[in-house]
C-alpha cells in the first residue's frame, strides 16, 4: 500500500486507543531510533474534516516524533474507513504489541468484540442496543455462555466471529476464559484502575487490590496515597511471614513486584486486625455502659463524621421538615411478609422525598408493589432490577434472587445513564456479624445506584437506613449520608459499624437541620 507525508500536526490521536500509558522515557528511545534509523513502520491513519487526519495505528510513533524530533512530516498510509472499522484495526493493531499493559490488552480485547457484535448483531439486536461498550460485552458473552451451558446452538455467523477474534490472537484464548477471569477487570472502580495502570499491575495484582478496595477501603487509601516504597513496607508488613519468604526469593523494587498473594494475605490480615479492634471497642463500650450508658433514643440526632443520623419516624416533619436540597434519595420501606418486628405490614408516607432530591429509588418489594404504586404520587420514570448471585429476598411467594428498584423524578430531570438495567451484586457475608438486620441491602447494589445517581461529594437521603449500608458505603464513596431509622438498637448498630470502619467517635447533636 501507497504511503504518503503528512504533517504531524495535521494529525490527531484515535478516539478508540486502549493504551493510557505512554512513558517518557521509551517515547525518547523510540525518537533516537527514528532520527537515527528512519520510521521502519509508517503510522495508519484516516482523513477526517478540515484536511485533518485521525490516528488508527502507530500512536507511539507519532507521540515520539512529535514530543522529541523536530521532524515536521510523518510517512502514514491513508485508509478509508468508517468508526467501526476504524475502532476494530486500531485494537488489533494494540494487541499485536508486545509491550501493552495487561489491563490495556483487555481493554483492546474487549473493543475487538464490540466492534464485531456492532457488525454483526443481527441475533443479538437487543444486546446491540446497550450504549456502553463494556456492558455491550459482558452481555454478549454472558448469553454466549448461557447458551453453552443449556445447549443451545451456537453455530450461528456472529457466534463463529468471536471465537475466530479469540483463535487468532497473538496468543490464542478461549472466550469463556475471558467472560470468566478477564472481563470482570473492566468493572473495578476508577481509583482501583488508575492504581493499576500507574504501577503497570498484571491482572492478578489488579483483581487483589480490587478486593483490597473493595473489603479495606482505608488500608487502600493509605496505599494510594503513600510513596512506593512505604506501600510496599505497609502490605510486606501487613502479609507478615508469606512476605518474608517471598523477599527471601526476589528483590522487591516496586509495586508491582508484589505477589498478588502478599495483596491478598495482607488484605485478610489487615481486616482481622480492624475487626478484632473494633470488637474490643464494642466490649468496652458495653462494660462501661452500667456507670456510663451511651443510649440512642428516638428524637436522637446524631453526627457521623459528615453524615447525619435520626432515630424516629422518618415520615413526620421532625426529620424531614427542614432537610436540605440533595442530590439523590433511595428508600426500602418495609414490605409486609413479617421479616420481623418491624415488617408486619407495608408502610409508605415518603412522597416528600421527591420535593427533597431530584431523583428518588425505592425498593417496595414484590409483595408490596402493587400497594406501593396505589399510594405514592411520586412521577415515575424508570425501574431496574438487581440480581443477588448468592443469596435471596423474602416475599409471600418465597424466596426470589432479585431485587426490584423503581425510580422517580421530577419534571424535567432524566434518570437515563448508560447502563444495563440489571445490577449484578453479591452480598459480602463477611459481615454477616455485624448485623442482625433481616431486611439489609447489598452494598454492590447500593454503590452502583449512587455511582449512577449521586455525584462525587453529593449527598443522599435514606429514610430507611436498617442496617446502615447506605451511610457506610457513602462513607467508602466520599458522598455523605442523611439517614434515618426507627429502631433505636438498629440506630446504635449503625454507629458501632460507622465507627469500626472509621475508627472515629458519633456525636449526639441537639438538632437536625434548622
Amino acid at each position: 500500500m501507497n504511503t504518503v507525508s503528512i504533517e504531524v500536526s495535521n494529525i490527531g490521536p484515535s478516539p478508540f486507543q486502549h493504551r493510557r500509558v505512554f512513558e517518557t522515557g521509551a517515547l525518547r528511545e523510540l525518537a533516537k531510533s527514528i532520527e537515527r534509523d528512519g520510521l521502519i513502520q509508517p503510522i495508519t491513519v484516516r482523513p477526517i474534516t478540515g484536511g485533518m487526519f485521525e490516528l488508527i495505528a502507530g500512536e507511539r510513533r507519532w507521540r515520539a516524533i512529535k514530543q522529541f524530533t523536530e521532524l515536521i512530516t510523518i510517512e502514514a498510509r491513508v485508509l478509508v474507513v468508517n468508526d467501526l472499522q476504524a475502532r476494530r484495526l486500531c485494537a488489533t493493531e494494540n494487541m499485536q504489541r508486545v509491550d501493552l499493559n495487561p489491563l490495556e490488552e483487555v481493554l483492546a480485547l474487549a473493543e475487538l468484540v464490540d466492534a464485531s457484535l456492532l457488525e454483526f448483531s443481527e441475533a443479538y439486536a437487543p444486546i446491540g442496543q446497550i450504549q456502553e461498550p463494556k456492558w455491550r460485552v459482558r452481555a454478549l458473552l454472558t448469553k454466549l455462555d448461557s447458551d453453552r451451558k443449556h445447549g443451545t446452538n451456537l453455530g450461528n455467523k456472529f457466534v463463529a466471529q468471536v471465537v475466530e477474534i479469540f483463535s487468532s490472537l497473538p496468543k490464542p484464548r478461549e472466550w469463556q476464559a475471558f467472560h470468566n477471569h478477564d472481563l470482570p477487570l473492566l468493572f473495578t472502580t476508577d481509583q482501583v484502575w488508575q492504581f493499576a495502570f500507574e504501577h503497570r499491575l498484571n491482572k492478578s495484582q489488579t483483581r487483589a487490590f480490587s478486593e483490597l478496595h473493595k473489603t479495606a477501603p482505608v488500608l487502600f487509601k493509605e496505599i494510594v496515597h503513600s510513596t512506593p516504597n512505604r506501600a510496599i513496607a505497609r502490605l510486606t508488613e501487613l502479609a507478615s511471614n508469606l512476605a518474608v519468604a517471598e523477599s527471601q526469593t526476589r528483590e522487591i523494587e516496586c509495586v508491582r513486584d508484589l505477589s498478588a498473594e502478599t495483596i491478598r494475605q495482607a488484605t485478610k490480615n489487615f481486616t482481622t486486625m480492624r475487626r478484632q479492634q473494633a470488637a474490643i471497642v464494642v466490649e468496652r463500650s458495653f462494660e462501661t455502659s452500667a456507670a456510663q450508658p451511651v443510649v440512642v433514643a428516638t428524637g436522637d440526632w446524631w453526627q457521623l463524621g459528615r453524615h447525619r443520623l435520626y432515630c424516629g419516624d422518618t415520615s413526620k416533619p421532625e426529620f424531614h421538615a427542614n432537610l436540605p436540597q440533595v442530590d439523590f434519595a433511595f428508600a426500602d420501606p418495609p414490605y409486609g411478609v413479617k421479616a420481623d418486628w418491624w415488617d408486619e405490614s407495608f408502610y409508605w408516607e415518603h412522597d416528600w422525598l421527591i420535593t427533597k432530591a431530584p431523583i428518588v429509588a425505592v425498593t417496595p418489594g414484590q409483595p408490596a408493589m402493587m400497594k406501593f404504586f396505589r399510594k405514592t404520587t411520586m412521577p415515575y420514570h424508570n425501574s431496574m432490577a438487581s440480581w443477588i448471585t448468592n443469596g435471596h429476598a423474602l416475599s409471600e411467594f418465597g424466596y426470589q434472587n432479585w431485587i426490584y428498584l423503581a425510580f422517580f423524578a421530577r419534571d424535567g430531570v432524566s434518570v437515563f445513564r448508560q447502563c444495563q438495567d440489571v445490577i449484578r451484586c453479591t452480598i459480602d457475608t463477611s459481615t454477616n456479624g455485624e448485623t442482625n438486620h433481616r431486611g439489609r441491602k447489598p452494598a454492590e447494589m447500593i454503590a452502583k445506584i449512587l455511582e449512577l445517581y449521586c455525584p462525587p461529594s453529593g449527598v443522599v437521603i435514606d429514610p430507611f437506613l436498617g442496617s446502615g449500608t447506605t451511610l457506610l458505603v457513602a462513607e467508602e464513596t466520599g458522598r455523605s449520608c442523611i439517614g434515618g431509622e426507627l429502631s433505636p438498637t438498629f440506630c446504635w448498630k449503625i454507629i458501632q459499624r460507622w465507627g469500626s470502619q472509621t475508627g472515629k467517635q458519633a456525636v449526639k447533636i441537639s438538632t437536625g437541620y434548622l
